[in-house]
């Protein structure tokens, strides 16, 4: 089957279709680290997951049917996570198909679910009033299309969206930019196949309905974001993100600074204020070897790990781009 690459730059259903990426990519939801808690596949299900396991369930739950249908196509179970004070929920699947496969077995899914009202499989597709109707009141519908990429999404407004004239509403606070602060969740799918790789990777995000776009924001001042005092922002940086496993046996989070001074300073920043706050430097060959070996990226990072007797602090800081710097602090148990 071809497949088309592109659609008009001019439509206005592809400005509306690139919004769900902008809701997750977009506010900076980096999630360092998540290949090692989420995308893993077969890790079971912890006590915790009880109440999240209630999701696929749920008939009453306004996701349910986004949920049941995520588990008719054999997706784990998901884990929720809180990202600067929203609730988000991952799940993931692997599927023996290629990922243009993956979108017509989704799409089909997603149709007898009742989320779309018909299964958009091209970009043609989703290029019509038709499918922006559907993107705004709960369907998932394609944005990106590739032989080893495919995305889609859709998302639930503010203000319960239903009819036309409702839509072309948001739409006309869309352009004028406020549109962000009228979503109340959002859905997100993307599947993708590595050169070689035999399975497509299905990786599914999703927000409960108190979803607030503000709070992604680089340095936004949106209260309730759930910051974490133990953690220091250097100077002259921006809180991009805090990112914890809500799974109470995990006690794991993340949290990451982007700033435009050097290395060296927001090293010496860091060794200084956490030394004051109790925690001890600790020799890093190994961590440091292993880090290096398993993400070329990080080929110029500098990172140090501390400990104290609540847990470990890994910090690792390293350039990202032209004169910007990124602090990425995870705090653990040990």
């Amino acid at each position: 089957m071809t497949q088309q690459r592109s659609a008009p730059k001019t439509s206005r259903a592809r400005r509306l279709l690139s919004l769900t990426a902008l809701l997750f990519a977009g506010a900076g939801l980096v999630v360092v680290g998540l290949s090692a808690t989420v995308w893993a596949p077969g890790d079971g299900v912890s006590v915790s997951q009880a109440n999240i396991l209630d999701l696929f369930s749920a008939d009453a739950n306004p996701q349910a049917g986004f949920q049941r249908a995520l588990k008719h196509l054999g997706h784990e179970p998901p884990r929720a996570f809180d990202i600067n004070g929203n609730t988000i929920y991952f799940s993931v699947n692997h599927i023996d198909k290629k990922p243009i496969e993956v979108l017509k077995r989704y799409q089909d899914e997603f149709h007898h679910q009742k989320l779309n009202s018909k299964s958009y499989i091209t970009l043609a597709d989703a290029d019509t009033q038709q499918a922006r109707q559907d993107m705004l009141t709960g369907g998932i519908i394609p944005s990106r299309i590739s032989e080893q990429y495919v995305a889609m999404g859709g998302g639930l407004t503010g203000n319960h969206a239903r009819t036309r004239e409702e839509l072309a509403g948001l739409e006309a606070q869309y352009q004028r930019g406020d549109i962000a602060n009228k979503f109340s969740a959002y859905r997100h799918v993307e599947a993708f196949q590595n050169p070689g790789a035999r399975y497509t990777t299905v990786v599914a995000s999703w927000s409960d309905e108190k979803f607030d776009y503000r709070k992604m924001l680089a340095g936004s001042q949106v209260p309730g974001q759930n910051v974490d005092p133990r953690i220091p922002i250097c100077p002259g940086c921006t809180r991009l993100q805090r990112f914890t496993d809500l799974d109470p046996e995990a006690n794991h989070s993340d949290h990451i600074f982007i700033g435009t001074s050097s290395v060296d300073k927001i090293l010496s920043f860091y060794e200084r204020s956490l030394s004051a706050r109790g925690w001890q430097l600790e020799p890093v060959a190994e961590l440091l070897q292993d880090a290096h070996r398993d993400d070329p990226a990080l080929s110029n990072a500098q990172m140090l790990l501390y400990r104290r007797e609540d847990g470990a602090l890994r910090l690792t800081v390293y350039p990202n781009g032209p004169h910007k710097i990124i602090a990425h602090l995870t705090l653990s148990d040990g």
